[in-house]
């Protein structure tokens, strides 16, 4: 697979740009004004994200050289993409981030392997990370999916404390430029990825990265709806015409 032909936004838009993307109602947005079409998550091809080097990057907020553990170093990336906004995120939505940035190569941290799941491309490593945090216990806290919550996988939002923690880490002295251009992708790409819906993202992942998708009555579900859903993608502009009819008029069922 050419990863330089993959589509991160998986929508057929341009995500970058700063008109209302960021729907954070809970309070502070932390994410920067990153002149963030230097990133892509664009079907295009184009790979605009900034060349950070990442396979050398340090993200551990104590500075202390511990990321040879991939736990550690996982918790750590988990801490920043929590740390680029303040609105709570679905586990589904913080898995597609982190493959995102693992097709980009834009952090060595990344590099564990995605399998084929219910829920698309999916990390069990990225999943433990999240809810048996063995280094930064009490940075975040995980809630279970509602009883009639399909989608999520429950909800993870930082605590004071991993705010504190996002604080130090981001601040530290001596981060390089590496490590910015890491920073700055992390929020671009949990910015734009905020305005999206756990069922939306759902069906765009299922169509774009099929080989990810595991026949289930999730996906017959999520098939099912594909008009209403991607209808819905349309009118918050999240989707153009071309691609309203790829996904709620063209059939793609893996299994048809």
């Amino acid at each position: 697979m050419n990863y330089d032909e993959i589509n991160d936004n998986m929508a057929d838009e341009d995500m970058t740009d700063n008109t209302d993307i960021n729907n954070n109602t809970s309070g502070e947005d932390m994410t920067d004004n990153t002149g963030s079409r230097e990133i892509n998550n664009d079907p295009s091809g184009e790979d605009m994200t900034d060349n950070t080097g990442s396979r050398e990057i340090n993200n551990d907020p104590s500075g202390d050289e511990k990321s040879g553990d991939l736990k550690f170093a996982l918790e750590n990336s988990v801490l920043l993409v929590l740390g680029a906004n303040k609105k709570k995120i679905s586990l589904l939505l913080l898995e597609k981030i982190f493959f995102v940035l693992k097709l980009k190569e834009v952090s060595g941290y990344t590099e564990f392997e995605f399998h084929p799941h219910v829920m698309g491309e999916y990390s069990v490593q990225l999943e433990d990370a999240v809810i048996n945090p063995e280094y930064l216990k009490g940075a975040w806290k995980y809630t279970l999916p509602d009883s009639d919550d399909h989608y999520s996988g429950g909800h993870i939002v930082l605590t004071e404390s991993g705010r504190d923690m996002y604080r130090k880490s981001i601040h530290r002295p001596g981060a390089d430029e590496d490590f910015k251009g890491y920073l700055k992708n992390i929020r671009a790409v949990r910015k734009a990825y905020n305005e999206y819906s756990d069922a939306g993202m759902l069906m765009l992942s299922y169509n774009t990265f099929p080989k990810y998708a595991e026949r289930s009555d999730l996906y017959e579900e999520i098939y099912a709806q594909r008009e209403a859903i991607a209808n819905k993608l349309l009118k918050k502009g999240r989707i153009d015409k071309d691609r309203y009819r790829e996904l709620a008029v063209d059939e793609w069922h893996r299994w048809q």
